[in-house]
């Protein structure tokens, strides 16, 4: 994927997650976005957790555009909601991006 189909939001803390989806989901969306979480020193399950407050925003969100989150490290995939896009890498989250928008474009 061409990478001006899409913005990398780099290095966004766990603990500060709160306030930057406050910022991103105040807007319509307009773009595409990967968003890299540094997860050091945040059990999974508070990560899930605080995602899921927002919940409601990120479906609401991926109707639309793609929105996938890149996290440093994770202990168990199994253990990732369902409802949330998770990669391991900007590269497959970009591949995640693509296979989306192509679902969309065939009305899925």
């Amino acid at each position: 994927m061409n990478k001006e189909r899409y913005k990398v939001f780099r290095a966004v803390e766990a603990r500060k997650l709160t306030g930057f989806l406050d910022g991103l989901f105040r807007h319509t969306p307009r773009d595409h976005y990967i968003v890299k979480i540094v997860s050091k020193h945040i059990p999974n399950e508070e990560l899930w957790a605080l995602l899921e407050k927002y919940r409601s925003k990120i479906e609401w969100y991926v109707k639309e555009k793609s929105l996938v989150f890149v996290i440093d490290d994770y202990d168990d995939p199994d253990t990732i909601p369902e409802w949330l896009s998770v990669a391991p890498s900007e590269l497959e989250a970009s591949d995640i991006i693509d296979f989306e928008q192509i679902e969309r474009d065939l009305g899925f």
